[in-house]
């Protein structure tokens, strides 16, 4: 399940560099005592879309307004609805941006090769003894079977059960593919904006859309939708303020 989570135009420059902005409004959203803080969990919090850079500036103007994407998954289906709660009763996000309503998207999966586009950057951070962490990104030619793996073990996790003998991630070759060096709580984070092929099951699909792919995708990181639905993701419309903000 997923939900699109609108704001109106902000007033002032938001920073380019938001992502511990968004997670701060999330925890706030959630309460101080909530069960999801620094958990895993199988839900995506999107980065938020809808921004464009001031000339050369390091800051965004939302002139149509902005929005985040969050999914989830079985019991976690839950969170969404905290957080729309959350929302309604903290209604200033941060730089004029105020909460303006909920849409529900939907996505079509099949059985068989599904196209998918990153809406957030996916993250992949490897831990070594007395060195820097690795950041597998797209210019690694390792790149696509380190996120094959690691997926592969993401839905074990999830489902035991389900047939991932043909699963295979492939990253087509594309202009636009490039790595997003994205700042979370100080730490510069190498991650990857490409768009990802996968030979998977419906069932599988559909997962991945809610959980994203790679890790922190509770925190601004892996979101992903189907390329079909490129329109109701990249178009941004003029938003009409709800009367009750």
């Amino acid at each position: 399940m997923r939900v699109k989570i609108k704001f109106t135009p902000n007033t002032q420059p938001v920073p380019i560099q938001n992502y511990s902005l968004i997670n701060s409004y999330i925890h706030k959203c959630l309460g101080s005592n909530n069960p999801f803080h620094d958990k895993h969990g199988n839900y995506n919090i999107s980065s938020i879309q809808g921004g464009k850079r001031i000339n050369t500036t390091k800051f965004l103007n939302f002139e149509n307004g902005g929005f985040i994407c969050i999914s989830a998954l079985g019991d976690d289906l839950k969170i969404i609805d905290l957080i729309i709660k959350g929302m309604v009763e903290n209604l200033e996000f941060d730089f004029g941006m105020k909460f303006n309503g909920v849409e529900f998207m939907q996505d079509k999966f099949i059985n068989g090769v599904n196209n998918f586009l990153t809406l957030s950057p996916i993250l992949i951070k490897e831990k070594r003894l007395n060195q820097k962490d690795k950041h597998w990104t797209i210019k690694d030619p390792e790149f696509e079977d380190v996120l094959t793996k690691r997926t592969i073990n993401k839905l074990l996790r999830i489902n035991p059960n389900l047939n991932l003998k043909n699963f295979k991630i492939t990253i087509p070759i594309r202009h636009s593919n490039k790595v997003k060096d994205v700042l979370v709580k100080n730490v510069i984070n190498h991650s990857s904006q490409c768009p990802v092929d996968i030979m998977c099951s419906k069932e599988v699909a559909e997962i991945l859309y809610n959980v994203g792919l790679g890790q922190s995708t509770n925190s601004g990181f892996g979101c992903i939708y189907k390329a079909e639905s490129h329109l109701q993701y990249r178009k941004y419309n003029k938003i009409e303020v709800l009367q009750s903000v």
